[in-house]
């Protein structure tokens, strides 16, 4: 059986981003934050949800990484020091309005 390991968050920027010049150019960490929807006693219930997220070679990204902007995130999961983490792959911003 074969494996399959792709994260996809929808979701808005959580804080300002950390970035990091490396010698492949600027690397990322920051934070999205989604929102689980539950009923709980008929009632609807949001829980925020942190998740970080660390991409190489964000130095074009990097000015977007707003507090708040509405971010779509598609990488993999990858364990590190007993948490994990999301390594992005695509990162794109929608129009807020189109929620």
């Amino acid at each position: 059986m074969e494996s399959f390991n792709q994260v996809i968050l929808s979701g808005v920027v959580n804080g300002h981003a950390l970035l990091a010049k490396t010698s492949n150019g600027t690397s990322a960490i920051f934070e999205v934050e989604t929102t689980q929807m539950y009923r709980r006693d008929g009632e609807k219930a949001f829980e925020p949800e942190i998740h970080v997220v660390k991409m190489k070679d964000a130095g074009t990204i990097a000015k977007y990484l707003t507090d708040g902007k509405p971010i779509l995130v598609v990488g993999r999961l990858k364990p590190s020091m007993g948490t994990a983490y999301v390594n992005a792959l695509h990162i794109s911003f929608p129009d807020r309005r189109m929620s």
